[in-house]
C-alpha cells in the first residue's frame, strides 16, 4: 500500500518537473517527464 502510493506520488512530481521543465528553456523536461509517465503508466492506463 505505501509502496503504491510512493510510486504514484513520485510518477506524479516526476510529471509536474518533466512540465515546468519544458516551460523553461534552460532546464530539460523531458529527463523528468518521460520517467514519471513510465511510473504513472503502471497505474493509469491512460498514460501509455
Amino acid at each position: 500500500m505505501i509502496r503504491h502510493t510512493f510510486k504514484i506520488s513520485l510518477g506524479i512530481i516526476l510529471g509536474i518537473i518533466g512540465l515546468i521543465g519544458e516551460l523553461i528553456p534552460i532546464f530539460q523536461g523531458r529527463m523528468f517527464g518521460i520517467p514519471g509517465l513510465i511510473v504513472l503508466s503502471n497505474y493509469f492506463p491512460p498514460a501509455k
